[in-house]
């Protein structure tokens, strides 16, 4: 038995008609003109009219087939056979698998392609009677949802999009443990997608291969090819120093995801309410660019910032949020028993007239301090002390925190080495370097190669003047150099905390005492050490866990996470490694998830969306190793039920549409008597 998927293109077959129309109006009626009497020749004649006469009558035919071909071609035929009736009124197993990610919500003209699957998910749900189980499989909710006649209605309309990328190989699991939970005579899978998910890898495991009578589809909700869409994918601090009243200046990741059109946006970032920077943006058809835009804080603390977009398409990429959080004050433990000496006096200058607090002790006075209530410790020509302060030391570091060494007269080379050692640095000493009684070594006369350095020079024209250095240590084993000499040996070297002057500051080592540099230098050197964590807030992808950790707080007193949407969640801290964890569940919405202690904020974390969704290329049929057909939008239901009854002869009706048009030719060049071939 044949049914139709189209059969409403049906009505088209009286087309069919048309050549045998033509061929009627077309006739002439041969008029008798008087000829000599040539016998022979009315032989020949007699039997060429006969033969063209066929000709003719099969173009005619050929002509008719080919309309009738076509038109049944676009009908798609579905032959039944026995044992499709068979399976079509079987139980059935159906796992849905409707994606919910960010880039649902895009404007398909008037709807969004998660209204539209919704719409369609409608229809398929219709197919099935009450004794077949339904699945419903989407990002969000963790566990499948049977579909029954008492839920369905609620369960459609409680799905809703997510802000997070699909983990389509997870619901591929799931869906693999349903059918082998629940098997029936049929088993069917259904992917509602608009596919822009990116192709890390074939779905190789998940064939399906012992699912007995397994039919795959997917309908793809992509209406249009261009898609008007501008994202911010990321942004990047360009400053190593972050300083209230300094110009900040801040990368962002802009890509265009329309691959046929140029788009214009304009880039705002906001600080909380209040716009403080603005940049025009063009982008080329799948350009992706980095956009600079400045920022300047005018107080310490807090500071909750984010970029947008104009809208497009998609609004959720059209936002970035992100925090820079700057000490009001840093308190830092300095550890010299040279009391009289300039960088002890530049010390006291720092401390009253800057953000620092320095706290001055005698190497006999700090090992009894708690070094946890400082932010940096700067070691100022120290003497060897016990292996139980190294451990001291040891275990500041490895909780976070920085030391600032500066060399002396008291310790020798192979004493510095073993302290690098018992802190398990790699930052060697090697000799000591000597320019001479007449020479001398200077700082690099590269700005740009000494980004400490940075801002320092407000005016470009203006000389460098670098200080002397008399004497250095040569350094191996760091991580990376802050601070050069003209020579590339390093002068100021970085090891995860642990920061390392190669020359002391009095006057028989540097010339740094009496130059303009010395209490700049200081400060950006302390400033530079005090940020042991990342001035911008932490940073996580929305469905991902919301988890902060702190120490130092007091675990009696309230706490609760403030989500985006400003509710209130009470949690209770648990404690792991001396340090304290809070559970904020799972981040629903982009924005700032704050922590709070009694009314107070004391973290923060921002929720983006995940750039690598809209990353090309997307996944496809190919990207399966099961046969995955399409399903178009149009009569979904009846699409359903042909293919479970039967099989589709389009494409075989197509091929005899095609074969009639060659024949046509053959038949054409036979009447005029022309050779087939030339």
């Amino acid at each position: 038995m044949i049914s139709f998927l189209n059969g409403f293109i049906l009505p088209a077959l009286f087309a069919a008609s048309i050549p045998i129309l033509l061929h009627f109006l077309s006739r002439k009626k041969a008029r008798k003109m008087p000829f000599s009497s040539i016998k022979f020749l009315k032989v020949i004649e007699n039997q060429r009219i006969k033969r063209v006469k066929l000709y003719q009558f099969l173009l005619i035919l050929v002509r008719t087939l080919f309309i009738v071909f076509l038109v049944i071609a676009f009908a798609r035929p579905t032959v039944t056979s026995l044992l499709g009736n068979v399976s079509g009124n079987a139980q059935t197993t159906a796992v849905i698998i409707i994606d919910d990610s960010y880039s649902m919500q895009a404007f398909a003209s008037s709807q969004t392609y998660m209204e539209i699957a919704k719409q369609q998910l409608s229809e398929i749900v219709a197919v099935f009677n009450t004794q077949d189980k339904v699945f419903l499989l989407s990002g969000f909710d963790k566990k499948p949802v049977l579909i029954n006649s008492l839920n369905r209605d609620k369960s459609l309309k409680n799905i809703k999009p997510s802000n997070a990328v699909l983990n389509l190989e997870r619901l591929l699991i799931s869906a693999d443990s349903l059918f082998t939970t629940h098997p029936n005579l049929n088993n069917e899978l259904y992917i509602l997608s608009d596919f822009k998910l990116t192709d890390h890898k074939p779905f190789a495991e998940y064939s399906f291969n012992s699912t007995p009578n397994f039919k795959a589809y997917k309908i793809d909700l992509a209406q249009e090819p261009s898609f008007k869409n501008v994202s911010i994918d990321s942004i990047v601090l360009n400053n190593q120093l972050i300083e209230t009243g300094s110009t900040i200046n801040i990368s962002a990741y802009i890509s265009n995801h329309d691959p046929q059109n140029k788009m214009e946006t304009n880039l705002n970032l906001y600080n909380e309410d209040m716009r403080v920077a603005m940049s025009f943006v063009e982008l080329q058809p799948g350009e992706s660019k980095v956009v600079e835009i400045p920022f300047v804080p005018q107080k310490p603390g807090t500071h909750y910032l984010n970029l947008q977009i104009d809208e497009d398409d998609l609004f959720v990429d059209n936002k970035f949020y992100f925090s820079l959080f700057m000490k009001e004050k840093i308190k830092a433990l300095f550890v010299s028993d040279l009391t009289a000496d300039k960088i002890s006096l530049a010390t006291k200058v720092l401390s009253q007239n800057s953000l620092f607090d320095i706290d001055p002790k005698r190497q006999n006075e700090w090992p009894g301090t708690n070094l946890s209530l400082y932010d940096f410790v700067i070691l100022n020509d120290f003497e060897n002390t016990s292996e139980a302060n190294i451990e001291k030391l040891g275990a500041y570091l490895k909780s976070g925190k920085s030391i600032l060494v500066i060399p002396g007269e008291k310790l020798t080379v192979a004493d510095y080495n073993n302290f690098f050692k018992k802190l398990e640095s790699p930052v060697r000493f090697g000799k000591i370097n000597s320019g001479g009684p007449n020479s001398f070594y200077s700082l690099e006369n590269e700005k740009a190669a000494n980004s400490i350095f940075d801002a320092l020079f407000r005016d470009k024209k203006n000389p460098f003047s670098p200080p002397k250095i008399f004497r250095y240590y040569t350094q191996t084993g760091f991580d990376k150099s802050m601070i050069n000499l003209s020579n590339r040996n390093t002068f100021l070297s970085k090891s995860g905390g642990l920061y390392v002057f190669s020359s002391a500051f009095s006057q028989n080592w540097s010339s740094f005492e009496i130059n303009g540099l010395f209490l700049p230098l200081l400060y950006r050197s302390f400033y530079i050490a005090a940020q042991t964590k990342n001035p911008l807030s932490g940073s996580i992808v929305s469905g991902e866990a919301v988890v902060f950790n702190s120490d130092g707080i007091n675990i009696e007193n309230r706490f609760s996470i403030k989500p985006p949407n400003n509710s209130s969640i009470s949690v209770i801290p648990k404690s792991m490694r001396n340090k304290l964890y809070f559970d904020g569940g799972i981040a629903v919405d982009p924005g700032f998830y704050l922590l709070m202690e009694n009314q107070n904020v004391i973290g923060a974390i921002a929720a983006n969306h995940s750039a690598d969704e809209l990353k090309k290329p997307f996944i496809s049929s190919s990207s399966f190793e099961f046969d995955l057909k399409t399903l178009d939008s149009d009569k979904l239901n009846q699409q359903i039920l042909n293919a479970r009854t039967g099989f589709e002869l389009w494409l075989v009706f197509l091929i005899l549409a095609l074969s009639m048009l060659l024949l046509e030719q053959v038949l054409i060049k036979r009447i005029e008597g022309l050779p087939l071939f030339g």
